[in-house]
C-alpha cells in the first residue's frame, strides 16, 4: 500500500512530463491540464 506522498509525487512526476510534452507539441490545452493537475499533487503533497 502506497502511502499519499509517494502517490502525489508520481503524480507530480506524471503532470510535469505531460507538461513537457505540451511544450514540445506546442499545445497549449494539454498544457493548462497538465498545470492544474500539477497544482492538484502539490497541494495533496503539501497537505502531508
Amino acid at each position: 500500500m502506497y502511502c499519499s506522498k509517494d502517490l502525489s509525487a508520481a503524480k507530480k512526476r506524471r503532470a510535469q512530463r505531460l507538461f513537457k510534452k505540451a511544450e514540445t507539441q506546442k499545445n497549449p490545452d494539454l498544457a493548462v491540464l497538465a498545470n492544474r493537475l500539477l497544482n492538484e499533487a502539490n497541494r495533496t503533497y503539501h497537505a502531508r
